[in-house]
Parts: structure tokens; C-alpha cells; sequence
């Protein structure tokens, strides 16, 4: 998740970029993957060598799709666990080095279907989140 403290309002503290680019980095600074954020749904677009996009195969669903799901599965578990930074660049604004805050759940009670390809935990799921102001052009704490 990528959110902006610039986009706070009456109902939140910060909102959802929508559109951009993150580039995700290791501790040496080794690019990891690259996505893109699209108007109007924010949808993450990955791209660079080996980056597994099935929104080709969204429309499709059935076998297809699944191969593709589970190719992303393996691709995202090859470099995950190493993202510590990402460049975030959005409406002429670049931030470079924007630390990301990891999350891993690992809930029994969470619903899951066996992907033996993936390995790990059957209920590890991780989240990576970054905090920027693009109006100020800046990387930012969430606070409290």
C-alpha cells in the first residue's frame, strides 16, 4: 500500500495514492521490481525482468488465470521478504529511499488454499506499506 497524507479529508488520515511509479529496493539498494499505480482503480501493474502481470488473464479467469496466480505467487516469494525502500515518483514528485513498513500476518485462522509452489507458511501473508506526502514531496511517518 502506498498512502498520502496529503489526501487526508474530514474522514481519514490519509488516502491511497492512485497514480504513480514504485520502484522497490533491497538494503543494498539492488532493484527488486517495479510497478505502476493506474487512475482510476490503483491497480499495481508490476513490470521489469521476471514480474508476473495477470491482468491480461483477469477477464479470462479459469485455468489461465490460475496459472498466472500462482507464477506471481512464486515471483513475489523470490523477493519480498528483502524490500526495505521504495522510490516513489507521482504527479512530478520523485521521493527517493521511502522506508517500508512490513507487516507479516501469520494467523492460523486465516483462510487458505493449499500453493505448494509458494513453500512457507500456508497462513503468511505480508504486507508492505509506505507513507509519503506528495504535496510537500516527502516521505513521511504515519504517527501514532
Amino acid at each position: 500500500m502506498l498512502n498520502d497524507v496529503s489526501l487526508r479529508d474530514a474522514r481519514r488520515v490519509w488516502g491511497e495514492l492512485r497514480e504513480g511509479q514504485l520502484v522497490l529496493r533491497d538494503k543494498g539498494g539492488t532493484v527488486l521490481a517495479t510497478a505502476r499505480f493506474t487512475v482510476p482503480d490503483g491497480v499495481q501493474r508490476f513490470e521489469g525482468p521476471g514480474a508476473v502481470d495477470c491482468a491480461a488473464f483477469e477477464a479470462q479467469g479459469g485455468s489461465a488465470w490460475q496459472r498466472c496466480a500462482e507464477a506471481r505467487a512464486v515471483w513475489f516469494a523470490s523477493w519480498v521478504d528483502r524490500a526495505v525502500t521504495a522510490d516513489v515518483s507521482s504527479a512530478g514528485c520523485t521521493i527517493a529511499g521511502v522506508p517500508l513498513q512490513r507487516r507479516v500476518y501469520s494467523d492460523r485462522w486465516l483462510w487458505w488454499v493449499p500453493l505448494p509452489h509458494v513453500g512457507g507458511s500456508p497462513s503468511r501473508l505480508i504486507g508492505l506499506t509506505a507513507f509519503i506526502d506528495a504535496k510537500r514531496c516527502v516521505a513521511v511517518s504515519p504517527g501514532p
